[in-house]
């Protein structure tokens, strides 16, 4: 079979590099070619219907009967996979490069692990490490940054997510000759899809940066420039890091350039100020390096380069300690259906509540919901299931935004923030707790009113909980389905959900059979 490689792989999507099939002279070599990619379309390997992705060295498969039935070359390929996979490591461990099979837990991390291994300069030598892009980028010869960008680029998924790999990826190592190593020309095609072609339609305002992302959007800036379009790349993508999840690419990109040019009005006032209290002092001359490297940090001189920084950087990874990935079958939890919850949210509608007051996506209110109906069925604080959720979200706080329209007196304005099956109080004060109470109950309310179930029953369910930047996968054991969720559509997979989590999120559920050899739950 030929090489063959897609741009963009879809989960249950397999790619074989190169095969060599021996058959006899009377055999036809279209049936053979014809049921081997059928066994491998029709089979499932653990995890991969959650989105694990496989990378096999070599499959020998000795022994099939050229006339052999489907079922028997479905079966064989099976077994001789799954046992493979069963003696698989993760691509970060360090028995990964002697080992025959590798796993990563999605597409999106092997991304993120080759990114993050190309910016520290550490070794790509493993096998697997060219197949994780393609083959394409790398021709037989190193890994660059801009090849392993222009995979990522390609994916369909959210620009906040993108830009949360790339600074995952990044980590504390110096940005400078990150960006260094990036072409011009195709940081300034980036920068162009992401302004799309509404740029400089609008003005809008710098955005609330933590201090330690300010002090490094300046120092970009002096080494590269305020304006150019690898200083803007990197503020746009910092921005979507802490945006909320209602802010397009075009948006972060106004946002950024907006940001710096409020830096570098306030760095010049700080620097006129510097000098006026110089010109008082008594006269001692100071130099200042006109050197963007030249940063103090700690215990580093201001004499140390970017490459310096860059090399310590890189020996403290070295002497990280290997963190064991999470298990081959997910996360156990005990309630596996608290995210069935959010088709009840659907269908209260709030999504239309969101989308008629955008403070409240800025609340985290579904996360918050959840959390609270958690409680409220009595799952335990360190349970894996809240690793869906933002684990560094505040204590739920409504804005005197939302307050001023549940006080409106315009009954549709009004309505739209309440639940549909909880009728709307004029004149009465409420608190933030009150506001998140009042849709907890409202979930509870439907869901007994429509299938006579309650949420403790809901929420507490053996299954196993796969969580990304993107996609959140929820596996449950079939033979313990509950006719009661399945009536009313709580099972149903939800999809993209745009108002869940910071950047929107794809929730699926999946069922296993757990009697027939399917992964325990």
């Amino acid at each position: 079979m030929a090489l063959q490689h897609a741009r963009q792989l879809e989960r249950g999507d397999r790619y074989v590099r190169r095969s060599y099939v021996r058959i006899g002279k009377h055999t036809s070599r279209h049936r053979v070619a014809f049921w081997l990619e059928e066994s491998l379309r029709l089979i499932s390997l653990p995890g991969e219907n959650e989105g694990r992705v496989y990378y096999f060295r070599r499959v020998s498969l000795p022994g099939i009967p050229a006339n052999a039935p489907r079922n028997v070359w479905i079966e064989r390929m099976e077994q001789a996979l799954t046992s493979m996979a069963s003696q698989s490591v993760h691509a970060n461990d360090p028995r990964a490069e002697w080992a025959s099979v590798v796993y990563f837990h999605n597409h999106l991390e092997a991304l993120e692990v080759v990114l993050g291994r190309v910016v520290r300069s550490e070794s790509l030598r493993s096998w697997f490490w060219p197949m994780v892009l393609g083959d394409r980028p790398t021709a037989g010869g190193p890994i660059h940054v801009a090849s392993v960008l222009e995979v990522l680029r390609q994916q369909c998924i959210p620009a906040g997510s993108v830009a949360g790999i790339i600074l995952s990826a990044l980590g504390d190592c110096d940005p400078i000759p990150f960006l260094s190593a990036i072409p011009f020309f195709t940081i300034r095609e980036w920068l162009d899809e992401l302004e799309g072609p509404s740029k400089q339609s609008s003005i809008s305002a710098p955005a609330a940066l933590p201090q330690k992302l300010r002090e490094l959007l300046q120092r970009i800036a002096q080494h590269f420039g305020w304006n150019d379009p690898r200083t803007v790349w990197l503020s746009a993508l910092l921005v979507l890091s802490v945006a909320p999840v209602q802010m397009s690419a075009s948006t972060a990109v106004k946002e950024a350039r907006a940001t710096l040019r409020h830096l570098e009005t306030f760095q010049a006032s700080e620097q006129n100020r510097a000098d006026s209290n110089q010109r008082l002092s008594d006269g001692a001359v100071i130099r200042f390096r006109d050197d963007a490297n030249a940063v103090a940090a700690g215990d580093l001189s201001v004499k140390e380069s970017s490459l310096e920084l860059r090399k310590r950087a890189l020996k403290n990874a070295h002497q990280a300690e290997y963190v064991v990935p999470q298990s081959l079958l997910g996360e156990p939890t005990a309630a596996a259906g608290l995210y069935f919850l959010l088709n009840a949210l659907r269908q209260l509608r709030l999504p239309a509540a969101i989308e008629s007051c955008p403070e409240l996506a800025e609340t985290s209110l579904p996360q918050h919901i959840l959390r609270r109906l958690a409680a409220n069925a009595g799952v335990a604080e360190d349970d894996p299931i809240f690793l869906g959720l933002d684990p560094r979200q505040k204590e739920f706080f409504l804005p005197s935004s939302v307050f001023a329209m549940l006080s409106s007196n315009v009954e549709v304005r009004n309505a739209k923030l309440w639940p549909p099956n909880i009728a709307p109080m004029r004149n009465v004060k409420l608190e933030s707790e009150d506001f998140l109470r009042l849709w907890a109950v409202a979930v509870r309310r439907w869901c007994w009113r429509m299938g006579q179930i309650t949420t403790h029953e809901i929420v507490n369910r053996p299954g196993r909980i796969w969580s990304s930047r993107t996609d959140l996968d929820i596996t449950l054991p079939l033979g313990k389905s509950d006719i009661r969720i399945r009536r009313i559509g709580l099972d149903i997979d939800p999809g993209w959900l745009p108002w869940f989590g910071k950047f929107g999120r794809v929730v699926r559920f999946h069922y296993e059979d757990c009697a027939r050899g399917g992964a325990p739950c």
